[in-house]
């Protein structure tokens, strides 16, 4: 990357793509850090990192079958709360809702950095 420099104009070219490449990383972080934060579901908050997402969608399956199920799960305040089969597929919902968003809201952000002409432009993405 560095080789080729031989004018202000390349140096501003690197120094963009660089701006560039700092800002994806920042904002992928931010909409993995948004991910994992967890939902807010009737008044409770839920982990949703990929262990608990995958438990979730394990018991939702698992509800279509079984309509009657009631499955106790715990709160991010490790309060056990029992969910019913609308319940935990209103909540898989919820998750799947929650990551989707925070996925499309990266990518508008990450167009944006591709878009961007400068470095300022970039730094206020």
């Amino acid at each position: 990357m560095f080789n080729n420099i031989k004018t202000k104009n390349d140096v501003f070219l690197v120094a963009l793509k660089l701006a560039k490449d700092t800002a994806t990383s920042k904002i992928n972080s931010e909409r993995d850090q948004a991910i994992l934060s967890g939902v807010e579901f009737n008044g409770r908050a839920y982990q949703s990192d990929d262990k608990s997402v995958s438990d979730l969608i394990a018991v939702a399956t698992l509800s279509i079958i079984n309509n009657d199920i009631i499955v106790p799960w715990l709160t991010t305040q490790n309060e056990v709360v029992d969910l019913d089969s609308t319940d935990i597929q209103l909540l898989a919902g919820l998750f799947a809702a929650q990551k989707t968003a925070h996925i499309i809201e990266a990518r508008k952000r990450k167009d944006l950095v591709i878009l961007a002409e400068t470095i300022e432009q970039v730094e206020v993405i």
